[in-house]
């Protein structure tokens, strides 16, 4: 009966390290997932704010409207 008992609690506390280890899996993922988000909504109107700038100044240039 004490090593039931035993493999009883062993079971328990590996399920629950699964279940911290998944959960911080998820974590991570939805950090990434924010994250790059995060990185899309700002910074690539951004750059393409910059590039716009950049391609604009040269096309202008090579027109000679500047």
């Amino acid at each position: 009966m004490m090593s039931w008992f035993r493999i009883t609690i062993a079971t328990k506390i590996l399920g629950a390290m699964r279940l911290v280890q998944f959960s911080t899996l998820e974590w991570e993922r939805s950090l990434e997932q924010l994250w790059s988000a995060w990185v899309v909504l700002l910074w690539r109107p951004l750059l393409l704010v910059i590039l716009r700038e950049k391609l604009g100044s040269g096309l202008a240039s090579r027109c000679g409207t500047h």
